[in-house]
């Protein structure tokens, strides 16, 4: 794969430089592409990807500015649009070798999508989409994400069978070398199933030992319907499910068996006080509307972290989303910290006054109130015998 990646710098270079002459102007400038060209390989071929990656960044900006404004001669478009192609090639090659996978990913999606003239860009593209979704599998297996593992490996495979059929009506010695390699990544992904299924069984294990009966029951459903694993898949699997049922479901099957009906309480004063806890639930509507104005104001922060993400690995359309994204969220923060505010505030107040309410009417006189403190309030209770 080294001498096809060096083959496609060099097409890159024949295209972009070939038929270059004329005044340039402000997008097609050949002195700045024929610079900004030289650095992104001197970065790249000295292992200093995440500099490459940014030079790539500025160079297929050129690029794609010169052909969307038509200022490239028209007997030399065909020529920098493989440029284009071969530049986005090398930016997700960087992004990959700097081990940031998930921006490799992106940069190769658009590339795929692109329909590149040269097969040659398509199948490696291919080739590395499936590498890098391996790499995003490895990362979640660490991360204890064992679903999205398997997805990723599922992702890898699936790039793999469209890339043997790329290749199945070609002969060549790149061929040969792209049909080698696919053997052995396909090798690479089962060790990481397999891996990723070993952790699994290992997190499982190491929860059912501490009774953590609802996260080992959610690790067993992942490995079982996910992993396809079985009693026979390993036989750290089948002692797994062995332990499981004697720890958690016997367990429960026994607490269950000498649960004792609680007694009926029942509230002398149950009619009086009935406003207060009208107030009680006006404040707690407040804190669920907070919940969940929290979640979603949450959710376009992380879509805004993403698209931010996205544009700094290079996919530069995402910027102007993020941006977008940023002021849609304005002072939304502010309004979901003014309702947890409001909706603590009369839920308190609610409570002190049904607490109040329930004990006006006993033998035993007590006394509830709010005191103010710098802080808010401070509730006060005292009963007298």
């Amino acid at each position: 794969m080294q001498s096809t990646t060096r083959t496609l710098v060099v097409i890159a270079s024949v295209v972009l430089f070939s038929g270059l002459s004329g005044q340039a102007n402000a997008q097609w400038d050949p002195t700045r592409i024929q610079e900004t060209k030289d650095a992104a390989e001197a970065a790249y071929a000295a292992g200093d990807y995440s500099a490459a990656v940014l030079h790539y960044v500025e160079l297929r900006s050129i690029l794609k500015s010169a052909l969307e404004a038509g200022e490239v001669p028209s007997d030399t478009v065909e020529g920098v649009t493989g440029a284009l192609h071969a530049t986005t090639y090398q930016l997700g090659r960087s992004n990959q070798l700097s081990e940031n996978c998930d921006g490799a990913v992106l940069v190769y999606q658009e590339l795929l999508t692109q329909n590149a003239s040269a097969l040659s860009i398509l199948t490696k593209a291919r080739y590395r989409m499936a590498e890098t979704r391996l790499c995003l599998a490895e990362q979640a297996t660490t991360a204890g994400n064992y679903e999205t593992a398997a997805q990723e490996i599922r992702e890898a495979r699936q790039q793999l069978a469209v890339l043997a059929s790329l290749l199945r009506d070609q002969d060549d010695a790149s061929t040969a070398e792209l049909v080698a390699d696919s053997l052995k990544l396909e090798g690479a992904l089962a060790t990481a199933q397999t891996d990723a299924l070993d952790k699994l069984t290992k997190d499982a294990h190491w929860s059912v030992q501490q009774k953590e009966c609802e996260r080992a029951k959610s690790l067993l459903d992942v490995g079982q319907q996910t992993f396809a694993a079985t009693p026979n898949t390993s036989g750290s699997w089948q002692v797994l499910e062995s332990d499981y049922q004697s720890v958690c479901v016997a367990k429960t099957a026994k607490a269950d068996d000498h649960k004792e009906t609680p007694p009926v309480v029942t509230d002398e004063n149950s009619d009086l006080g009935w406003l207060s806890w009208v107030v009680v639930g006006a404040g707690g509507a407040t804190l669920l509307a907070a919940s969940i104005t929290d979640a979603v104001v949450s959710a376009q922060i992380t879509q805004y972290e993403d698209l931010l993400a996205t544009c700094r690995a290079g996919v530069v359309t995402r910027c102007e989303d993020a941006r977008a994204e940023y002021r849609s969220i304005g002072s939304k923060p502010d309004v979901v910290l003014a309702l947890y505010i409001s909706g603590g505030i009369v839920t308190a107040g609610g409570l002190a006054w049904a607490l109040y309410e329930l004990t006006s009417g006993d033998d035993e006189s007590a006394q509830v109130g709010l005191v103010p403190t710098t802080d808010g309030f401070m509730g006060q209770m005292s009963w007298r015998f």
